[in-house]
């Protein structure tokens, strides 16, 4: 008896017959739309034909049934070499025209390729085994790196681009990135080995010299070793892990299709239900097998369960942020060696920070460096010693901060101490002799004293200062930032705080149960020294979601202040939007009947964030109520001058349900149309501004990017 189980555009077979027919019946028997050729018309020239292949593959793994689980994944591993090669594109500063389509192409084709290969292994591994770790990397990945190093040395030359072009570095360059090279890839490489080996026959000592060089000879060394194993058959992909019985891959399938259908679905709309949909999917295959369910997890996690806020401070802004000088005048007044001590000291400390790599939680030094300046006069037996002192000092204190609270351990100091002897006084000019002699001998040990004297002021006040600091610190975050979300429901379900030896990163994912998250932001969108915040559109969405519109009627005032109440919430302040002046042909106030299924959206793509409103309009004066009705709206958003400038672009306006009359439709959509446009007007936004410090002056930052690309909108502070 054969059990089927159908979906939306899907079918499949719970018991297949003959052998395991891998992805055949679970994916789509039509490739995703917004991965043919069409799609990405812009990435012309040497991208055509990266263009043509993905397409050409991707359509391939779909709807060619012929393929063995063998077939399956070798199409599968062709596609992550494109996948590689477009990651590696981005990176180019000569692809910067086409930076946005290669983020595009690369962010669908790697959560659409991952999704395949997390179904290929459910349906035929039981435990799947780790990756075994490269001892040295293959010879393809040697040569990258040494054609890098050499690139990075000669570019450092005036006449460097001259031997870049008399090597084909930039072709070598294309062409050993790709781990199936074509025939006009090897021909390139074998040009460029010859160019090598052949370099006594230029005639000119110097420039052989040159081609000696190390960097020279790892590129020739390394294309000798690739080029011995390249361009031969690829051998069949093993599989990566112990077998999957029948039986219960039987049991997995038609939670399988369900989970790919409700994943197209959502890469499609965004949708609230297909987010549900999947996760029910994946709590099915959770009770039929655990290790499938983990493997799924694990697979899926970096493109629709990860992170969808991340945010990327650099050390140089948070070393701005910190940074702050102090200069403290005080006297002197002791007795140090049995001398009585007077004078006056003037310390000048300064405030840094020193980031430090750790994966448990950000950790980073906060440094205070500085110089005590002392001019002192001691007095002992009718002598007195005047000296000058020099004192460099340094303080490091150990800051932890998980992502609730900030832990610090006591600051270390070190100082080094210099004293000189400026004048000795006395009545006699024996006296003076001795006196000088014994101040001499007697300088390193008022050296030591010193050092311990101002290691003994400046760890305390050092100490309490930062520990006050960061205690306030981790108040404020409680307050103002996991409480607000916590009110909201929108507490963090993962988050990871990590930082480098130059960046502290805090990522957070706002998901709450039967929901999807984020993938990976835009690579494409760094700073050396500033801020980045990547907010991805499910984190929007899940917030949308927890202000239960779904069903509703709300007059458009009732809307605002339902939004103004959020943002106050999360603000922790109160918050309103500006009030618009009313237009003449204002026809009244605004009644929405929300949809009950995701009653508002928001997309990111192609440098625009579209709102999309479901929802039909109640209207008064006998007049008919107007059904629910999609609204699109797209708002481009870019950097104008001394804005940030959110333009609306054409608003669409289309039935949910298909309506009887095309007239009626037409003049109900002009309707909706006028009423939901006349309060989103375009915006320019002021994108500089201050950013306050306690007891110092505040630092200005500026926005200074803007990307609105493949689910993300990304944004640069610097």
């Amino acid at each position: 008896m054969v059990l089927a189980l159908s979906v939306p555009d899907v079918s499949a077979q719970a018991k297949p017959s003959g052998p395991n027919p891998g992805l055949v019946g679970l994916l789509p028997d039509e490739a995703p739309y917004d991965l043919n050729e069409e799609s990405f018309e812009a990435l012309t020239g040497k991208w055509a034909p990266v263009r043509t292949k993905v397409s050409s593959l991707v359509e391939k793994l779909h709807s060619d049934k012929s393929l063995d689980v063998v077939g399956q994944r070798r199409v599968i591993e062709e596609l992550k070499e494109q996948i590689r090669l477009i990651r590696g594109g981005i990176q180019q500063p000569n692809n910067k025209p086409v930076v946005r389509e290669l983020v595009t192409l690369h962010g669908r084709l790697a959560r659409r390729v991952g999704l395949a290969e997390a179904l290929l292994d459910a349906v035929t591994i039981s435990t799947k085994s780790a990756k075994p770790k490269a001892a040295a990397g293959t010879p393809r990945e040697k040569l990258v790196g040494s054609v890098m190093v050499l690139n990075t040395y000669l570019k450092s030359f005036d006449t460097g681009a001259t031997w870049i072009d008399f090597l084909s570095l930039n072709e070598v360059a294309v062409a050993v990135q790709k781990k199936a090279p074509a025939k006009r890839d090897l021909d390139t490489l074998r040009a460029a080995l010859k160019t090598l080996q052949t370099k006594d026959n230029l005639g000119n000592a110097a420039q052989i010299k040159f081609l000696q060089e190390p960097q020279f000879e790892a590129v020739e060394t390394g294309l000798a070793a690739y080029l011995a194993v390249a361009g031969k058959p690829m051998a069949a992909p093993k599989s990566p892990g112990k077998p999957l019985d029948d039986k219960t891959r039987s049991a997995l399938r038609p939670h399988l299709v369900t989970l790919a259908a409700a994943i197209a679905s959502y890469e499609e709309t965004a949708s609230r239900t297909a987010a549900t949909r999947a996760r029910k999917a994946l709590m099915a295959i959770q009770g039929i097998s655990r290790s499938q369910y983990e493997q799924l997890g694990e697979a899926l996690r970096p493109h629709y369960l990860g992170y969808n806020l991340r945010v990327v401070a650099s050390e140089q802004l948070l070393a701005r942020y910190v940074a702050q000088t102090r200069v403290e005048k005080k006297p002197v007044r002791d007795v140090i060696l049995e001398a009585q001590v007077s004078g006056d000291s003037t310390t000048t400390a300064r405030v840094g920070i020193d980031l430090l790599p750790s994966q448990q939680g950000a950790r980073f030094n906060m440094v205070l460096e500085g110089k005590t300046i002392t001019d002192t006069r001691a007095d002992k037996k009718g002598a007195s010693i005047f000296t000058h002192g020099e004192h460099t000092f340094s303080a490091t204190k150990l800051v932890h901060f998980d992502g609730d609270r900030f832990t610090t351990k006591p600051a270390e100091v070190a100082v080094d101490a210099n004293n000189t002897i400026v004048d000795v006084a006395a009545k006699s000019s024996l006296v003076r002799r001795i006196a000088r002699k014994k101040a001499i001998k007697l300088t390193p040990r008022s050296e030591q004293i010193a050092a311990q004297k101002v290691a003994a002021d400046v760890a305390p006040e050092f100490n309490g200062e930062v520990d006050k600091q960061f205690k306030q610190a981790t108040a404020d975050l409680a307050k103002h930032v996991n409480g607000p979300l916590d009110e909201l429901k929108l507490a963090p379900a993962g988050r990871s705080v990590t930082s480098t030896d130059t960046e502290l990163r805090v990522s957070r994912q706002l998901m709450g149960s039967g929901k999807l998250a984020g993938g990976m932001p835009n690579p494409a969108v760094v700073s050396k020294k500033g801020l980045v915040v990547h907010l991805h559109e499910s984190a929007i969405n899940n917030a949308l979601d927890r202000m239960n519109l779904a069903g509703k009627t709300m007059t458009e005032d009732d809307v605002k202040a339902e939004f103004e109440k959020t943002v106050s919430t999360f603000l922790g302040r109160e918050f309103h939007f500006k009030s618009e002046a009313k237009t003449s042909d204002d026809s009244g106030p605004t009644t929405l009947m929300f949809a009950a299924d995701d009653p508002i959206r928001v997309r990111i793509a192609e440098g625009q964030l579209k709102l999309i409103i479901r929802a039909g309009l109640k209207q008064g004066g006998g007049k008919e109520d107007i059904p629910a009705q999609v609204v699109t709206m797209p708002f481009d958003v870019r950097i104008a001058g001394e804005n940030v400038a959110v333009a609306r672009g054409s608003v669409k306006v289309s039935a949910v349900s298909r309506p009887k009359s095309r007239a009626k439709q037409i003049v109900r959509a002009g309707v909706v149309r006028k009423k939901l446009t006349a309060a989103l007007k375009n915006r320019m936004i002021d994108r500089h501004f201050n950013v306050t410090r306690e007891g110092a002056d505040p630092i200005n930052l500026s926005v200074t990017r803007v990307e609105a690309n493949d689910g993300w909108l990304s944004i640069v502070f610097e």
